[in-house]
């Protein structure tokens, strides 16, 4: 396509007389091209870039090289708006190509020097040669010609008259909402020279460049594609970096200040799901959240974790979804393809420079935003513990490959189980329904059953939900996505709280009052610990952030009490004796059952001085129903625990024995 410049020049100096001007003057990097500004008023060339992209680039530097004033400094172009092409549709249909696309940074290598031009000194005469290198040259291959002064055949590399450029490898993933079914992630390599990028692992980007071939390792007739990367730009934003307008600031300001914010926050968290007022709430806390802070040496987390343990068919996928969307930063992962290495890190080989690198998982990808994970309880136990040290110290310890490293983990975790029965038991303790290890559940801040009851006017609100058109008036109350997104940002960047007098007093009274109810004479259970304790703290100070208030007010200290308590009512009640038992929220053995147990052993011990140390089952079970009034699904499930205890044994079928 022959190129009219007289056209082109007049679009370049129309749009971009002041981009140029800039350019010029100060330290900008490029000048960007809009593609549609070249769609709009020249068709033809916007058509062609993809095709012609090393001509057409050529062409507008000499046009602006041509009307401004020359100041030694190379004119970089970049474009942006080009049409997106999905990562896994990169192949032979588009080779030598300028494409753009967007994905995910899984892994980024250290920046390296590459030789691009090597000169190279006979060693018998000091005649030179020069030698250029492309992308896949991983290897410096000396001449193997004889010198045309004296026919030396040896070469030294001049590293002072060479060549050297920056190069740094990155790993681009396709977005986790183009994987189609069950098939893996696409990715592809992706080559920055001579420019380095601000953005992590994790980060979402739109990259600009040329796609290319380089052999296999093996040089075998297999080729892989890779991107020589033209531009990279940043798509998520921090929410330190977020831009917030002054007419969004003052919109923010008088949410923040209304008297029903906490009402419209909830309303507007997952509209699309009726009902679920406390979990939503808790959400919106989360989201929120507040400050890690230092006590005595001892770091203490802001981040709030919340588990939801529901029955199939609620909506907890799409709850986890909505999270990840409106989130800063906010990452989706399922525990069904989720190991311990995907959530953590591992250790892999960067293919520039040979040496071992660390493949961020997902804890750490997630890191200063909110990870979701779906299935959490369809992981193995192996993987969920890979994440103990992430959800309470934040950061992950890692010592592979030779590498030994602490890598941060600074972010609310939002996790979503199954009944291991199928549907939630409201008779049954909650560690014997789900099949999460007590330390893992101890981590959580918060835990939410939901359950499918059956309840007319509730099935008829959420049908009417479904199935009714959208009432206007209805959304006019709800905060759009976009802006309860720079809400959150501009709290969080803006708005670090702190506990009141009044509110300290309110929390104190409250764990002190609580803690008192128990009989000291009694063996009673513990309805609350000092761990539940920070986590109403936490949730406190989250309330005040909400408010744009540097200062937690009671009203935010009773407001985190609620809901704390709202989830202890519904875990934390022990179906044997109706009392709260902290026990049971930390997975661990109700107070009820292990006094219960206590008397198994007691009354084994018994008689197996009459049954000569190997006691009949039915013999055990009859003397515990007839003179404990013990049920007889009760006596069984406690007798497995006490045996994998290691309390007592079988030391033959049919016969029980203590240890």
């Amino acid at each position: 396509m022959k190129i009219d410049t007289k056209r082109l020049n007049q679009i370049i100096y129309t749009k971009y007389k002041n981009t140029i001007k800039d350019y010029q003057h100060n330290n900008n990097e490029s000048i960007t091209i809009n593609y549609e500004d070249l769609e709009q008023y020249y068709t033809e060339l916007a058509q062609e870039l993809p095709y012609q992209y090393k001509q057409i680039t050529r062409q507008i530097i000499q046009i602006i090289q041509q009307n401004t004033i020359q100041n030694n400094k190379t004119i970089q172009i970049t474009y942006k708006n080009v049409p997106i092409t999905p990562i896994r549709k990169l192949h032979k249909d588009y080779n030598t190509q300028f494409v753009a696309f967007e994905g995910l940074i899984r892994k980024k290598g250290k920046t390296i020097q590459k030789l691009e031009k090597g000169v190279y000194e006979c060693t018998s005469c000091g005649n030179t040669l020069v030698k250029e290198y492309d992308i896949d040259d991983l290897k410096i291959n000396k001449p193997k010609i004889q010198c045309t002064d004296c026919g030396g055949k040896h070469w030294k590399l001049s590293r002072e008259l060479s060549t050297f450029q920056n190069v740094q490898l990155i790993t681009v993933q396709e977005p986790l909402e183009e994987v189609q079914g069950s098939t893996q992630p696409a990715s592809i390599d992706c080559y920055l020279y001579n420019k380095e990028t601000n953005a992590n692992p994790g980060y979402k980007v739109t990259v600009n460049g040329l796609l290319d071939i380089k052999p296999g390792r093996d040089h075998k007739n297999v080729f892989t594609e890779y991107i020589d990367v033209k531009s990279i730009e940043k798509l998520d934003e921090d929410y330190e970096t977020v831009l917030i307008t002054p007419e969004e600031e003052q919109q923010i300001k008088t949410l923040a200040q209304s008297k029903d914010i906490f009402q419209r926050l909830i309303q507007s968290t997952i509209p699309s799901i009726q009902g679920y007022t406390e979990l939503k709430e808790a959400i919106a806390f989360q989201l929120f959240g507040t400050d890690s802070y230092y006590n005595k040496g001892a770091k203490h987390r802001g981040d709030i974790h919340v588990l939801i343990i529901g029955d199939p068919g609620i909506g907890k996928s799409q709850i986890m979804k909505y999270i990840s969307n409106i989130a800063p930063r906010g990452l989706y992962t399922s525990g069904k393809s989720a190991s311990g290495a995907g959530l953590t890190a591992s250790a892999v080989k960067d293919e520039v420079s040979g040496d071992w690198t660390l493949d961020a998982g997902a804890m750490v990808l997630g890191d200063m935003g909110t990870v979701c994970i779906d299935e959490f309880d369809k992981m193995r136990a192996s993987d969920r513990s890979a994440i103990h040290e992430a959800l309470e110290q934040q950061t992950i310890s890692f010592a592979k490959a030779g590498i030994v490293a602490t890598l941060n983990s600074r972010c609310s975790v939002i996790a979503a189980a199954n009944p291991l029965e199928g549907k939630f038991n409201p008779r049954k303790a909650l560690s014997e329904q789900i099949g999460l290890s007590a330390p893992i559940l101890s981590r959580f801040d918060l835990i939410f059953i939901i359950e499918d009851i059956v309840n007319k006017e509730k099935d008829r609100a959420v049908a009417l939900h479904i199935l009714s058109n959208h009432d206007e008036k209805e959304e006019e109350k709800l905060i759009k996505p976009t802006l309860l997104k720079k809400y959150i940002s501009y709290a969080k960047k803006n708005i670090h709280p702190v506990l009141s007098n009044e509110a300290i007093e309110v929390l104190v009274n409250f764990y002190t009052d609580l803690r008192g109810t128990v009989n000291l004479d009694i063996d009673n259970p513990i309805p609350i610990t000092a761990r539940q304790l920070e986590a109403i703290k936490r949730l406190a100070l989250a309330s005040a952030r909400i408010r744009l208030s540097n200062i937690v007010s009671i009203e935010d200290a009773e407001r985190a009490i609620q809901l704390q308590q709202y989830c202890m009512s519904q875990v934390g009640v022990d179906p044997e004796t109706g009392k709260v038992d902290v026990a049971l929220v930390e997975g661990v053995t109700p107070r009820s059952d292990s006094d219960t147990m206590t008397v198994i052993c007691s009354v084994l011990k018994q008689l197996e001085k009459e049954w000569e140390g190997k006691v009949p089952e039915k013999v055990l079970y009859s003397e515990l129903e007839a003179k404990r009034s013990l049920k007889h699904d009760k006596i069984k499930d406690l007798l497995k625990k006490l045996k994998i205890n290691g309390v007592i044994l079988n030391p033959r079928d049919g016969y029980y024995a203590t240890t």
